[in-house]
């Protein structure tokens, strides 16, 4: 059921009112991930298997891995029908 109320300035959308509407908030989530995975590269998906060679690799020459915490920062911006949906990725 689409979000009839009037969104007058950008607020912030808690990750449990996304979850109930994932399906509506895919395409923004889409819009962020995408271009930072395939157009500007600075992120890249690897699987397990991968990941645990690299860490083996990395232990091996005696180095080690940082882990950097992200999250998902998701807003409805001004106008009609619940504002336009943003999702951004952010480091901590």
């Amino acid at each position: 059921m689409p979000n009839k109320e009037e969104i007058l300035q950008t607020r912030i959308v808690s990750p449990r009112e996304v979850v109930e509407n994932w399906e509506e908030w895919l395409p923004a989530v889409r819009n962020e991930v995408e271009p930072l995975l395939n157009e500007k590269e600075i992120f890249r998906e690897i699987f397990p298997e991968e990941f645990q060679k690299f860490k083996e690799d990395t232990e091996r020459k005696g180095k080690g891995i940082k882990y950097i915490s992200s999250k998902l920062v998701f807003t409805r911006k001004p106008g009609l029908d619940g504002g336009k949906k943003k999702v951004r990725w952010r480091a901590c």
